[in-house]
Formats: structure tokens, sequence, C-alpha cells
């Protein structure tokens, strides 16, 4: 029997932002730590992905001792890792969830990158979206964070390279 091993580990710490390869992560409930713990929201509270803003790819994360470091081309921003207590309930798929919501600062920052309003918010450790109950292992009990559906997500190499092949036009 072959053995199974990890070729990459990718956390995205903001959904949709460009991801990080790291060689380590620490396991957590709601998946790797710093994995889509943050999000962005337009003016409806709704989370905004690349399947309708494609921009988004192009803005890249690093954590720091800080916080975290946003860039796009020259377009750079400071975070803190929490913001004020500026509490909003924001909708992730079917899920309702409370946030923390970061300042006018940031939320222009990446409202002029995007060419449209938005803010972004972070998911704090008491608030909780439980994985969908048809497909949780676990039904009622296990959370994930701003992911779209589960904790971790992973593909073999195979069906990566299927996929790769299909994306490209």
């Amino acid at each position: 029997m072959s053995q199974l091993q990890t070729s990459q580990i990718n956390i995205f710490p903001i959904k949709s932002l460009k991801g990080i390869a790291v060689a380590e992560a620490v396991v957590e409930e709601r998946g790797f730590a710093f994995d889509r713990r943050w999000m962005l929201v337009d003016a409806n509270n709704r989370f905004i992905s690349q399947r309708e803003h494609p921009i988004l790819a192009t803005i890249s994360v690093a954590i720091t001792k800080a916080g975290l470091f946003v860039k796009r081309g020259r377009a750079e921003l400071e975070l803190p890792m929490v913001p004020a207590n500026r509490r909003a309930f924001v909708n992730i798929w079917n899920s309702h969830v409370e946030a923390f919501e970061y300042g006018e600062r940031e939320s222009a920052w990446f409202s002029e990158q995007l060419e449209m309003p938005c803010r972004l918010v972070v998911m704090p450790a008491a608030s909780h979206r439980r994985v969908d109950a048809k497909y949780a292992l676990r039904p009622g009990e296990d959370d994930v964070s701003f992911a779209d559906g589960y904790p971790y997500l992973l593909i073999g190499e195979g069906s990566l390279a299927d996929l790769n092949t299909c994306l490209l036009y």
C-alpha cells in the first residue's frame, strides 16, 4: 500500500486573496491557524469572492508579528491582527456569522483596490459557524472559518493537474 504525503500546504488568511505556501501549519478546529479568518464583505455584509471579483487574486497577504500585511502593486497596508470591537453580522453562503469589522482606513484601502465599496472583517474565536449538517462528520458540532464549506480542503496531485488543464484555454 502506498503512503500518502503532503506535497504543499497553502493558507489563505483573507478569503479569496492570494494564498501563502507554508512548510508547516498549526491544526485547529476551524482549519489551519490563520486560514480564512478574515474576509471582505460588500455593502450588504455578503462575502466577496474571486468567483465574481478575480481582481482579489492580485492582492497578496503576509503574516507579521504585528498582524497582516497586504499589497497590490505598490499599494501596501499593515493591519492589526484584531480590530477594535466593532461587531458586524456577515453572510457567507447560507451562514449568518458574527465578526469584528476593521475601520475606515482599511475599508478605504480595499475599496480603492477593488473599485467597489467593501469592508474587512475577522472571525473572533467566540464566533461559531457550523459545517453544513448534511456534510458534517459531527452535525451541529463541527466549526469552520470563512472557508467555503470545511475546515480542511484537500486535492490529489493528479486531480489538480486535471483541473489545471481545464483552466488553461
